[in-house]
């Protein structure tokens, strides 16, 4: 009987405590006030963006075609030459060698062509008045004709060497700055091997790969505007060539810019943004305050029903303050959120306002 009692007396504390117990309701969010916009067609410049290695427009690497050991070297990087100025030169034995054969072969060749040609001469008088034989003439004029060959040889082979001899003093090329000029004297150098560059950076050239889309609308003299990081600068620059030949692995067609660097503040190899517009066209647009990004994509919110829905968009060409969108779920004529999209979450129930209906301190 007393295991009944304490049973029902259990059961009604249940009771008493279920009954007491209040029933939760969750909780609404509050009504968010934003300014919404309607979604329009704009026109939008189009931008071509890339990145490019600038370099100098004139830039000559300089090596010896012979090779062999530094004798003595004139400049040093940095200096300034004029073309034709004498950087380096080289000492070699073969070359020496081979230019000294040479020119005595020349000489002996040049030596028995003048005694050929004299005696050719004094035995063409002889024929003449009948002195001599046809025959013996005839010896006189072959010998001549046989030393003006050996001749003509002699000069070709000299001039082979001369040359030869002559490259072991490189000169430059061009007029402007040397620059990786790291040899020694008394280093060996391999035939070909580059000994120094001569480079004039007064302007400076880049390549950007154009796609085909785009051709069309670019020509010599465009203008665009470079970003170079390393000065912290923008620089104008105009389109110089446009190659017609698609490249075979990009199928872009390469493009080249030149700019001005009078001041010699941008360098060999500094990276460049290179921003080149291409034309314009009509698009779907909205404010740029109206894209949020979160997880690396893009969104706005749409205003469908008194509630704002949360949209991803792909974002494109930037016009002022407005930028052009892409979405099979946004067309000409919704209304997306532009102000108070601090805080809003998808599915909020919003009050909108337009701009128009600001304060003009508070719409600013």
């Amino acid at each position: 009987m007393r295991k009944q009692i304490i049973a029902i007396m259990l059961m009604g504390i249940v009771l008493f405590v279920a009954c007491g117990k209040k029933e939760e309701t969750p909780m609404e969010r509050p009504v968010k006030k934003i300014v919404s916009e309607q979604v329009i067609i704009r026109e939008m410049s189009q931008i071509f963006e890339s990145d490019a290695v600038l370099e100098p427009k004139d830039k000559v690497n300089h090596n010896t075609e012979r090779g062999g050991t530094i004798e003595k070297i004139y400049k040093k990087n940095g200096d300034y030459v004029k073309k034709g100025d004498l950087v380096m030169s080289f000492s070699d034995a073969g070359t020496k060698a081979s230019y000294l054969q040479a020119l005595a072969n020349l000489q002996t060749a040049e030596s028995s062509y003048r005694i050929a040609q004299g005696n050719h001469s004094k035995f063409k008088q002889l024929y003449d008045r009948g002195l001599v034989s046809h025959l013996e003439y005839v010896s006189y004029e072959n010998t001549l004709v046989s030393a003006s060959g050996q001749l003509e040889v002699a000069k070709a082979m000299f001039q082979s060497a001369q040359s030869d001899y002559s490259k072991l003093e490189r000169r430059a090329d061009i007029s402007g700055t040397i620059g990786n000029l790291f040899g020694k004297e008394g280093n060996k150098v391999n035939p070909l091997e580059d000994v120094f560059t001569v480079l004039n950076d007064s302007q400076m050239q880049a390549y950007i790969g154009l796609p085909g889309e785009y051709i069309a609308n670019v020509k010599n003299g465009d203008h665009l505007t470079v970003h170079v990081d390393n000065t912290g600068k923008d620089y104008e620059a105009v389109i110089s060539e446009v190659n017609p030949i698609a490249d075979t692995t990009t199928k872009n067609f390469m493009t080249k810019i030149i700019l001005q660097n009078s001041e010699k503040e941008i360098k060999d190899g500094m990276y460049a943004s290179i921003n080149l517009p291409i034309g314009s066209k009509q698009v779907l647009s909205v404010p740029d305050e109206a894209i949020f990004v979160r997880n690396l994509i893009s969104y706005v919110f749409k205003i469908v029903d008194g509630k704002a829905v949360r949209v991803e968009v792909q974002a494109g060409s930037q016009n002022g303050e407005y930028t052009e969108i892409t979405s099979p779920d946004i067309k000409e004529g919704d209304r997306i959120v532009v102000k108070g999209l601090f805080g809003l979450q998808d599915g909020d129930k919003v009050e909108e306002s337009t701009p128009a209906d600001l304060d003009p301190k508070q719409a600013n």
